[in-house]
């Protein structure tokens, strides 16, 4: 079964991934693919950040853990992949998720 892609820009209709918001659409439509491989295109994207990832990727991992399922990037610029790689690692890292996760709830509410 081939992989379905993904491609940011046409999903969202602009050339910028930054909004949390946006990248709940993102995620959306990644749960409700029926595929095991997902390929996300990043073509066309100049501006990305993390809360987008965190939004997309991240919440996407962390719901999908333990599922066969496996998810690919393309066309993502050097600054996009290694912002791609910190979302996968703390979004893997249940450990590190919770730690990260108190201290933002300890600057937040102190």
């Amino acid at each position: 079964m081939p992989a379905t892609d993904l491609t940011v820009s046409e999903i969202l209709g602009k050339t910028s991934a930054i909004l949390h918001s946006d990248g709940l659409i993102i995620y959306e439509h990644l749960q409700n693919c029926n595929k095991r491989e997902i390929v996300i295109s990043f073509r066309d994207i100049t501006h990305c950040t993390t809360a987008f990832l965190n939004a997309s990727v991240g919440k996407f991992i962390i719901a999908n853990k333990g599922k066969d399922r496996f998810l690919g990037f393309a066309d993502a610029s050097e600054d996009v992949q290694s912002k791609i790689e910190l979302v996968l690692d703390n979004a893997r890292n249940e450990k590190k998720r919770t730690i990260l996760d108190d201290s933002a709830r300890g600057f937040l509410y102190a």
